[in-house]
């Protein structure tokens, strides 16, 4: 189970980037899962910004 994800150094992601699987404590609108981790998260940002390769990068694995 992925509690957190960090990317650094691939393809159009050239600093530390990292994604955080759990829930904040103040926030809860979506029900979590076992040990306050969510199911479902979201990536945006602009046109040419890494999305893609974030998610690339996660067949890596």
């Amino acid at each position: 189970m992925i509690f957190r994800y960090s990317i650094e150094n691939f393809k159009s992601i050239h600093y530390c980037e990292n994604i955080n699987f759990k829930a904040h404590p103040l926030k809860r609108s979506i029900k979590p899962l076992k040990n306050n981790l969510l199911s479902t998260i979201a990536i945006f940002g602009p046109n040419g910004g890494g999305k893609s390769s974030v998610i690339y990068s996660l067949s890596w694995l």
